[in-house]
Formats: C-alpha cells, sequence, structure tokens
C-alpha cells in the first residue's frame, strides 16, 4: 500500500518489519527480510527522510518506527504538500502567461481592437489609479514581490496611501518573506499598523494591482525602473491573475506571526520555514522545492538548526523551537 506514495517495495517491507520487531537492527533486518546491508541502508535513509522512522530517545543509536497509523497521516500531508507546492507553480505559470499575452497585445497592431490600456509616465499612471479606486471600490490586492510598494511608480505609492488613509477599499497585500524580518519601508510599517491585511511567501506572483477583481495593472517591464503600465480588463488575462492572487493568499502566512519572536531575532525567513515544516513531517525534497533550492541546501541549514538548538535530532529540533516560540 506504501508505494502508492512513492516509497520503493523494499523501504515498504523494512518498514513493516521494524514496525513488527521495533528492536531489530540493520543486519537482523537484513536477515529476516533475505536482503543485503547494502540495500536496507538506503531504504532506512528513505524512511528517515519520510520521518517515518525516528531516533529513539532511550537509545539514540537506535532507530524505532513511527506508528502506522501516524507514519499514513505523514505521506498524505507529504502528498498534500506537494499537490499544493504544484498548484502554487501553476498558479504563477497562468499569471506570467497572461502577462505575455498583454505584452503581445501591444506588439500587435495599434488598430486592433484592445480592451487594455497602456500607459507611460508617473503623472498618467497616479491620475488613472485614482479613477480606478474610486468611493465604490470594495477590495484592492497587491502583489510585490520585491516588497517595494513603489515598484509601479512613485504615484503608486502615493495612491496606496490614499486607500488606507480614506478607508476606501479592503486592501491586502502579499510581501516575500524577506520582509517579516527587516520591514522594507515606513509606508509597508504603516500600512500594517492602519489594519491591511499583509501576508508573506516564498514565492509570489508577479507585481500586479487588482481592483475588485475586475481591473488589473500591471508593470510594463517589472524588471525594469518605469513608470510605464498596462491596464488589464480582457477576462482571458484578468482571470488567471484573480485566480493566482487568491490561490497564493490562501497559502500564505500573515506577516504579524512570521515577525521574530525573542530569541529568534537571527533567524531568516526561510530557516523559520524550515522549522515548521520540521514539526510537520515535510521531506527535504519538499522543503527544497518550496524554498527554490537544493535539497543539498536545506540538509545543511537542518544541520545548521539542529545544532543551534541543542537538538538531538530532526524532531527534536521542531519540538524545541515550539517550545522557545520559534514557530
Amino acid at each position: 500500500m506504501l508505494t502508492s506514495f512513492g516509497l520503493t517495495p523494499v523501504c515498504e517491507r523494512v518498514y513493516h518489519a521494524m514496525v513488527q520487531a521495533p528492536h531489530l537492527g540493520v543486519a537482523e533486518i537484513a536477515e529476516s527480510l533475505e536482503l543485503t546491508e547494502s540495500e536496507v541502508r538506503p531504504a532506512l535513509d528513505a524512511l528517515i527522510d519520510l520521518t517515518l522512522l525516528r531516533v529513539s530517545r532511550e537509545e539514540p543509536e537506535r532507530l524505532r518506527p513511527v506508528d502506522p497509523q501516524i507514519g499514513l497521516q505523514i505521506l498524505i500531508s507529504h502528498q498534500e504538500e506537494e499537490l499544493a507546492r504544484r498548484e502554487r507553480e501553476i498558479a504563477i505559470m497562468r499569471a506570467r502567461s497572461a502577462l505575455l499575452a498583454t505584452s503581445q497585445q501591444k506588439s500587435e497592431s495599434a488598430s486592433l481592437p484592445s480592451q487594455n490600456e497602456y500607459l507611460s509616465g508617473p503623472g498618467a499612471l497616479r491620475d488613472r489609479l485614482r479613477e480606478l479606486v474610486t468611493d465604490g471600490t470594495t477590495e484592492v490586492n497587491i502583489s510585490l514581490p520585491s516588497g517595494v510598494p513603489s515598484e509601479l511608480s512613485p504615484g503608486f505609492a502615493v495612491l496606496l496611501e490614499d486607500i488606507v488613509d480614506l478607508g476606501r477599499a479592503r486592501l491586502r497585500a502579499l510581501l516575500p518573506g524577506t520582509a517579516a524580518q527587516h520591514p522594507v519601508s515606513d509606508l509597508i510599517r504603516g500600512m500594517a499598523e492602519r489594519g491591511v491585511a499583509l501576508r508573506a511567501t516564498p514565492a509570489l506572483p508577479p507585481c500586479m494591482l487588482l481592483v475588485d477583481g475586475n481591473v488589473a495593472v500591471l508593470p510594463r517591464n517589472p524588471t525594469a525602473e518605469s513608470s510605464d503600465a498596462t491596464i488589464v480588463r480582457d477576462t482571458s488575462v484578468l482571470s488567471p491573475l484573480v485566480t493566482t492572487f487568491e490561490q497564493m493568499w490562501l497559502t500564505a502566512t500573515a506577516l504579524s506571526e512570521l515577525r521574530a519572536p525573542d530569541g529568534s531575532a537571527n533567524l531568516a525567513f526561510d530557516e523559520r520555514v524550515l522549522l515548521r515544516l520540521l514539526a510537520s513531517g515535510i521531506t527535504d525534497e519538499s522543503v527544497a522545492q518550496q524554498l527554490g533550492v537544493s535539497r543539498r541546501t536545506v540538509q545543511r541549514k537542518i544541520s545548521d538548526l539542529i545544532q543551534r538548538l541543542g537538538a538531538n535530532s530532526r524532531f527534536d529540533a521542531g519540538l524545541k523551537a515550539g517550545r522557545c516560540g520559534w514557530i
């Protein structure tokens, strides 16, 4: 049954053998299953990575199997995390595809009809944004991959202040995880203090501002400092952007929850994510994919955290981090 979760037949046999006889060592497992020790050891490593085996507290030199019911829930959580990660990736790809569509429309003949509007210069953008965000606006959603509110232009930052000050609409902003450690500007701090919903996530969709889900404001060139922007109303482009933002919002973490408590001020955002995942039993591979780093990097960071916490194992590190208020 466990092979449906990605375990090899050898891993499954080794796990069942240890559940039935937790006291067995490598040689005994190999003998009972008619395997070589060189076949058993990689299976044990894989089971440790999946947190189906843990170091015994009473005998640190021995491994103990996790209860099968708990183990099954761990495997299910791994699958759910992988599914969520893929959904985030697809959502971001969908948003980038929508952005490419706007670029294509701009390059086509100007005589072709378009539901998009192209603006150039900070004055034109600021005036147009003020027209878009009216007293009837109920919601403004923003994605700021660099964490800088003036990504579109200085006028964009001023408009955000207007929205917050006048209480014209509910405002939600997605920020990079680094914003949890080092608030990037007075505007961000002011937004948080005035009740704007701020969430952080390791991977963000492209920079965009969405007004009531029916208008999007996109920088013409997100990689350059420019006030040129596109106002999008085309539903074929707009719908993927709205869907992407909502999906990313659901999986992001409130910025207030990520601020470092006493004793953890030196923790980086990715280290805090690692600690959360250590406590939940996620695999190294899933962590690496979520953070966009190699598995070797994840394992190095985990080893460093275990040492800093004075823990005996990964699981113990997760428990100690929780008791310290680090997660």
